[in-house]
This record gives structure tokens, sequence and C-alpha cells, in this order.
């Protein structure tokens, strides 16, 4: 847990300093004013609703046992995945979309698009973690049948 916590908070630093090198950078790139902040603080805010939403919703779904399957024949390194709670962009999916379209003042058909777009691939990974959950093996959606969804 703490090296994932650690992992995860290196990633958000990263992340932030990227976008916010975007957004010192943005007038020269797309040639119109831009409000402060454009990307930094909508990441900011579905970084922090999807880690409060986190802390609610990773509990729920160990109480209702909806966790990784471990494949038997699979290295032992992968032990430690035991009990890691798996479909975790029901929470945090619907969180960026909407602080998305938030900050497009839900007018925005390039974001209405993104949106459409992430609920797809969203939709594909739930039926794969709800096939391995049901299967009780590691064994969701076939590759080809992903990539042709996809």
């Amino acid at each position: 847990t703490y090296l994932g916590i650690l992992n995860n908070l290196g990633l958000i630093i990263f992340l932030v300093g990227i976008l916010f090198l975007f957004d010192v950078c943005a007038w020269r790139i797309v040639r119109l004013p831009l409000a402060p902040f454009f990307l930094t603080g909508p990441f900011l805010v579905a970084a922090c609703l999807a880690s409060f939403a986190g802390f609610f919703c990773v509990p729920l779904f160990h109480v209702l046992k909806i966790h990784q399957v471990l494949r038997v024949e699979g290295p032992d390194i992968h032990l430690y995945k035991k009990g890691t709670a798996t479909m975790g962009g029901l929470f945090f999916i619907p969180v960026g979309i909407i602080v998305a379209g938030a900050a497009s003042d839900f007018s925005s058909i390039e974001v209405f698009g993104a949106a459409a777009a992430t609920i797809a691939f969203a939709a594909i990974g739930l039926l794969d973690d709800s096939l391995i959950l049901m299967k009780k093996h590691n064994y969701g959606l076939p590759a080809p049948i992903k990539i042709i969804l996809e």
C-alpha cells in the first residue's frame, strides 16, 4: 500500500507539472486567451474527487468481494495482488467526465465526444472485469474481441 501511494503521488506530481507547463505555454500553442490553470485546475479537482470517491468505494468493493482473481499457474510475485479491488473505473471515470463537462459548461461537442469514447472504453473494461468475476478466473474477454470492440 505504501509503495502504491508513493507511486500515485509521483504520477500526480508529474502530471500536474506537465499540465502546469502546458497552461503556461497554452497561449502560444492555441493562439487564444485561456483562463489561468485551464487544465491544471480541473485535473486537480478530478484527482481529489476521485480519491475521495475511492476512499469510500474501495472498501465497499472489498465487502462485495469485487477483487482480483489470481491465476494458479502465475508467478509467485503476483500473489501480492490478491485482494486488490477491481472495477475502479466505476468511481473515477464518472468523476472525470463530470469535471470535464463542468469545466466546459456542458456545452462543448469535443468534450461530449471524448466523454462518449471514454464511456465506450469503460463499458468494455466493465464487461471484461464482470466476466472475470463471474467465471472466477483471470480470463475475461479474449484479446481479439477486445480489439474489435475498441
